[in-house]
């Protein structure tokens, strides 16, 4: 309705002022067909951006139309059949906006798990592997050898002393026992400050002493 009392207006503004379309056409130098557009609320037939903004202001110049109503007709004809437009342009890159908002979150996350799993890397336990005894074992010698691996460049301690480690982060090393139930603590120190440790029991009784439990044991039966 307000499309058509903006026609209507500019209608009788040109007849108001005695001029024909042909004749206004000719004065004013618009095209017969973009003066039937204007006047028949037809604006998508009117070239768009400053074009039609000329076009407009030639014809108000023409009919007689002074600068006040000129922005209003401007204004009208402007924001009803411009704004659409644009708002349909921004709808149609929703979709691709929302993708590349998913996108970028998805790649966030993935750094932010890359870079966590870097910093356990960082200041995770070294591996510790003991190769040399096995748990629970027992042994008729006073000396033990105790063998693994870790991380290169780790330190080692076989119950607080510090042993030797090759490059590719081997350690061996020879401890003697005590008779009886030896608790063995193995440690490990990354140079990035990670800790881990592991533990062997080693039972050891001389040969004396286990000939002394079997003689003790026959008599017992």
């Amino acid at each position: 309705m307000e499309d058509k009392k903006l026609c209507m207006r500019l209608k009788a503004i040109r007849e108001r002022s005695g001029l024909s379309i042909k004749k206004c056409a000719k004065k004013s130098g618009i095209a017969l067909s973009h003066i039937h557009a204007l006047e028949n609320c037809e604006y998508d037939k009117l070239p768009a951006g400053s074009a039609r903004k000329t076009i407009v202001k030639e014809y108000a110049r023409t009919c007689g139309i002074d600068e006040i109503e000129l922005d209003d007709v401007m204004h009208q004809i402007e924001h009803k059949h411009e704004t659409p437009k644009t708002i349909k342009k921004q709808r149609s890159f929703s979709i691709p906006n929302i993708a590349r908002t998913l996108l970028a979150t998805g790649a966030i996350l993935s750094l932010a798990l890359y870079l966590g799993m870097e910093v356990h890397a960082m200041i995770g336990p070294p591996t510790l592997i003991i190769t040399d005894p096995t748990e629970n074992f027992e042994t008729s010698r006073n000396a033990i050898t105790i063998a693994g691996s870790t991380e290169p460049e780790s330190t080692v301690t076989l119950n607080g002393l510090k042993t030797n480690l090759n490059k590719q982060g081997h350690f061996e090393e020879t401890i003697h026992l005590k008779r009886g139930l030896n608790e063995i603590i193995i440690e490990s120190t990354s140079k990035r400050g990670g800790h881990a440790s592991a533990s062997r029991s080693v039972l050891y009784m001389p040969e004396d002493s286990q000939s002394a439990k079997a003689k003790h044991d026959s008599t017992q039966l």
